[in-house]
């Protein structure tokens, strides 16, 4: 997982984990809270007391949960933020000694709507090229095998489908080698060597998505980012494996062009043969 993925997890968790238990506390001990009602809001809601309490409770666990919905998060967080802004400047002076804290989770929460989406590209980025990388491996049983996810449900192209590389935009001043390295990093925490490319690719303009263009590369396999297993971008994936040959047609492929993603991949299988073939020994 990059630094980046690893950023948002923990602002994520942290404010869902600040916000549930404080809510499963209130529905638990509302007595314990009773009396940290703000006055305004006593008076301005039709709900009283417990009932207003309970309220209160529920509202920051169904917050809590939407935060750790990753297509919600930042919605979940900016409702959190506007929460503890109202409550921060109603409270009695006397009672910031208690309830300072919350100016460091409102930050928090501040912060997460701030941060930039990932992969986020600038506008008319219509010509901006992409990589994709075609992670190809040798198992104990020396059968060849590609690395494949399963696109998430919330991606615009081909939800639900399976595709057998990773890829997106080439970076300014990134050359192609180490985009698909990168791309392969961050989508499943793998490691790999390009070795050649094997074809180009277009997914066609879409509405507000722009066309995309670029190339399919081979890589050689060569470990995971933290020596165990890979790790999935949550945002992009939703399954993996890694797939023999011989099991492509037990999958649904993405479609694509020139070829639809399945011949590339036996294309990249094809031609990782033939360079093992021809190796020197």
């Amino acid at each position: 997982m990059s630094r980046t993925l690893a950023s948002f997890f923990i602002l994520r968790l942290g404010l869902a984990l600040t916000f549930g238990y404080s809510g499963a506390d209130i529905l638990l001990h509302p007595s314990n809270w009773i009396g940290w009602l703000p006055v305004w809001l006593t008076q301005a809601s039709p709900l009283k007391d417990l009932p207003l309490l309970y309220t209160i409770g529920v509202g920051h666990v169904l917050l809590a949960a939407l935060v750790l919905v990753p297509r919600y998060a930042r919605v979940g967080a900016a409702l959190m933020a506007a929460f503890l802004l109202a409550l921060l400047v109603s409270v009695p002076q006397e009672t910031w000694i208690v309830i300072y804290r919350d100016v460091g989770v409102l930050a928090a929460a501040v912060a997460f709507v701030l941060l930039p989406k990932k992969k986020e590209e600038p506008s008319g980025a219509a010509l901006t090229l992409h990589v994709s990388a075609i992670c190809v491996r040798k198992n104990e049983s020396g059968t060849l095998e590609v690395l494949a996810g399963k696109r998430s449900t919330l991606k615009h192209f081909y939800p639900g489908s399976w595709e057998g590389s990773a890829g997106g935009a080439v970076r300014e001043h990134e050359d192609f080698t180490s985009a698909a390295r990168r791309h392969l990093q961050e989508d499943y925490g793998a490691e790999a060597r390009v070795l050649q490319p094997v074809a180009p690719f277009e997914i066609p303009a879409s509405g507000k998505h722009p066309q995309i263009l670029g190339i399919k590369f081979l890589c050689e396999f060569t470990g995971y980012s933290n020596s165990k297993d890979v790790v999935l971008d949550s945002s992009e994936y939703t399954e993996w494996r890694w797939v023999a040959e011989d099991k492509l047609d037990e999958l649904q492929w993405i479609p694509g062009a020139p070829r639809n993603a399945k011949e590339d991949i036996r294309e990249a299988l094809r031609m990782y043969q033939q360079s093992r073939v021809s190796a020197p020994v």
